[in-house]
């Protein structure tokens, strides 16, 4: 994983989050990260929150390029993981290359269900040598049939807990997401 994500530049969305950073870009446009999601992808989410979101797209907005790079860019309020924009112009081979996936225990207010309800969450986790990419995605259920990513960052912690390891959460300071026990993990072996 790590060789290719080293040149897994979206050229297209690293343009987005240059121009979002300068705020550029009206808060009403997105970023198109994938026109149909991965059906790997729709199967963990299904299993994870029972949702079918087969045949959603992905996508991002200026707002949540702007929270990413406030909390984890150069001057970050949380950390400087995402200091390199190249790192948030690889949010889509995370979410199409992830380790790991787990349900999140927040849920989001900004992407809501038809009903009006905060949408849930789930937490990808991709593997890069010592350091850990995650990318949380909001799952709301609505005519969209969207997923939008809500925020992303790097660190050293391994925060998905293994599965079959029933010990109890480990908050993950970053964004206030906890780990979710060993029932709401799905670990791929293939990437």
């Amino acid at each position: 994983m790590l060789n290719d994500y080293v040149i897994a530049v979206d050229e297209g969305l690293l343009l987005f989050v240059e121009r979002s950073i300068r705020c550029e870009i009206p808060d009403n446009y997105q970023y198109i990260l994938s026109n149909r999601i991965s059906d790997r992808l729709a199967n963990d989410i299904e299993t994870l929150i029972g949702l079918s979101v087969r045949g959603y797209k992905n996508k991002i907005t200026p707002g949540r390029i702007r929270h990413i790079y406030k909390r984890h860019g150069e001057k970050g309020i949380a950390d400087n993981s995402m200091a390199d924009i190249h790192d948030i112009a690889k949010i889509g081979y995370i979410v199409e290359n992830y380790n790991k996936i787990e349900k999140g225990n927040d849920t989001s207010g900004e992407f809501k269900n038809k009903d009006g309800s905060p949408s849930k969450t789930v937490v990808l986790q991709g593997s890069l040598k010592d350091e850990y990419y995650y990318v949380v995605e909001a799952v709301p259920d609505s005519a969209r049939k969207t997923l939008y990513v809500t925020t992303a960052y790097i660190n050293k912690n391994d925060t998905i807990a293994e599965a079959g390891d029933a010990i109890s959460p480990n908050p993950d300071v970053q964004n206030g997401l906890q780990s979710s026990v060993s029932s709401n993990i799905i670990i791929s072996r293939d990437k």
